[in-house]
Formats: structure tokens, C-alpha cells, sequence
């Protein structure tokens, strides 16, 4: 289960990114919000997924993609069987491939899974080209293969996704998000609430407010039972703790109170979400 503070992506040696496909079979399985400081982008070949970042939630279907920036919060739940491609390009290396200009001028436009222009047909092409190409053991000359494919990409989406960007707006909502993420993380399992983050930025509870919203797309409250149903799921996996247990240890206090952000958010209680298996 991702951590919602940060995903660490490790990427293979030979190459500065992280490339696989996976098949969804199990439709009761959700990825929960999360974030890392990678772009994301997810093809569906086939089937159907659904995406939501911040407010939007965008259905994919066969051919549809999806741009995910850095440090944007979001979640995956398959909506059929499906089949899609998942490539994570590193910050660091798209600093290097951009001239430094990416997140600095631009960053890219999620809203691409319904557009079918020309150039998105060669999109599409290079996608499925990369999802043949996956494989665990790579000879140099494939390797070499998917640096030229990923790069071709990368012109294609600069060309045809990027969007304009203050830069100083920006690098300032990226050092919010993480100081206030690494807040709630520290303090999830303890009563925590608007005031106490925003004396810690020493910022009106207002303006707290709208930077919470406009940068992750929902409210204070809601952010916090995220992170702490996050938690409470990994407990769930990874440890024998009891339903009461996991509730007192998440902060969520009680199992009535667990018990009803598991209901909110994925609509079956915390007993039927480990039945379906996580």
C-alpha cells in the first residue's frame, strides 16, 4: 500500500524510469490517494480504468491516457478487466530532458483521455510499442530502444500537453504540499485539526483552507481521514491487529467511527474490504 506523504519510485539501472503493464482482475481493488514527486502516465490498452485527481475523475477506456504530475494526489480503482501501461518519469530526469523548464515553465495537461487528434494517434503508437517492448531481462540495444521511445514521447507531450506555468507559484504550492502532508503524517494519530496546521504555517485558518483545496483538491477533514484510512488499510495487511485496535492506533479513535470513513469513501465496511482481500 503507497504511503499518501511520498512514493518512492525505483527505477531499473539501465534505464532513468520505471516501466510496467498489469492486468486487473480483482475489480474490488483500490489504489487509495497517494503521490510522488514522478509524472505518471497511464495507457489503457484495454478495459477500463478510473483516475481521480483533486476534483476531476476521469474514465479511461481502451486507447484513453492519462498525464498525472508530480505531487498531484491521486487514486486508480479498475472499473472492468483490463489491461494498461504504467510509466513513471522520474523528476529528476525530466529536470534533465527539459532544460530544467518542466514545472518551472510548464507541466502537462491531464485532461487528454478523450482527444482524438492526429497527434494522438502517434501517441497511442508509442504506447503500444512500449508495452511490447516490456520485459524483465532487456539486452542494451532494447534498452537503448525504450530510451528513443521515451524521449519521442516526451516531444510529443511537450509539444501537444504542456501547459504554461508561474514558476514561482508553483515551487511554492510544491514546498506547501509537502510541509503539510509531512505535518499530518506526524500527527495523524492524535486529535489534529485546521487551527492546529495552520499555526504551524502561521497562516489565517482561511487561507490555510483555500491552499488545502485549490492545491489538493479537497478539504482539510477530508485529506486527514485519507492519510488515516491509508494507515489504517497498511495495519490491516501487514499486521494482526483487531478492527478496534487499528481504529485506536489511526486516530480515528473508534471502530464506529472506522468503521463509517470506510463506508464514505468505498462504500463497504472495513470487515468486507478485507474479505474482497485489499
Amino acid at each position: 500500500m503507497t504511503d499518501i506523504t511520498h512514493e518512492l519510485i525505483e527505477n531499473d539501472k539501465a534505464i532513468p524510469f520505471k516501466i510496467f503493464d498489469f492486468h486487473a482482475r480483482d475489480l474490488s481493488r483500490i489504489i487509495p490517494p497517494h503521490w510522488h514527486q514522478n509524472t505518471e502516465i497511464l495507457f489503457c490498452k484495454h478495459g477500463s480504468l478510473r483516475v481521480k485527481i483533486k476534483n476531476n475523475t476521469y474514465d479511461l477506456h481502451s486507447n484513453d491516457f492519462i498525464i498525472i504530475n508530480p505531487n498531484e494526489i491521486h487514486s486508480t480503482q479498475s472499473l472492468s478487466k483490463n489491461w494498461v501501461l504504467c510509466l513513471q518519469l522520474p523528476y529528476s530526469f525530466l529536470q534533465r530532458a527539459t532544460l530544467d523548464r518542466f514545472t518551472h515553465n510548464f507541466i502537462f495537461n491531464a485532461n487528454s483521455t478523450k482527444r482524438k487528434q492526429p497527434q494522438d494517434d502517434k501517441l497511442r503508437e508509442n504506447f503500444c510499442e512500449l508495452l511490447t517492448s516490456i520485459s524483465d531481462k532487456r539486452n542494451l540495444s532494447q534498452n537503448l530502444f525504450l530510451l528513443g521511445k521515451i524521449y519521442e514521447l516526451l516531444s510529443l507531450l511537450v509539444e501537444n500537453y504542456s501547459m504554461d506555468l508561474n514558476d514561482e507559484y508553483q515551487l511554492i504550492n510544491t514546498k506547501f504540499i509537502s510541509k503539510l502532508l509531512n505535518i499530518i503524517n506526524k500527527n495523524y494519530q492524535n486529535k489534529l485539526s485546521l487551527p492546529d496546521v495552520a499555526k504551524k504555517f502561521s497562516y489565517s485558518e482561511a487561507y490555510t483552507s483555500r491552499l488545502i483545496k485549490d492545491n489538493l483538491g479537497e478539504d482539510f477533514t477530508s485529506l486527514l481521514i485519507s492519510i488515516r484510512l491509508d494507515k489504517s488499510i497498511t495495519l490491516m495487511k501487514y499486521s494482526d491487529k483487531t478492527l478496534e485496535e487499528i481504529a485506536a492506533e489511526t486516530g480515528f479513535t473508534t471502530y464506529r467511527n472506522l468503521y463509517n470513513a470506510f463506508k464514505h469513501v468505498y462504500q463497504i465496511s472495513p470487515k468486507e474490504f478485507i474479505k474482497r482481500g485489499l
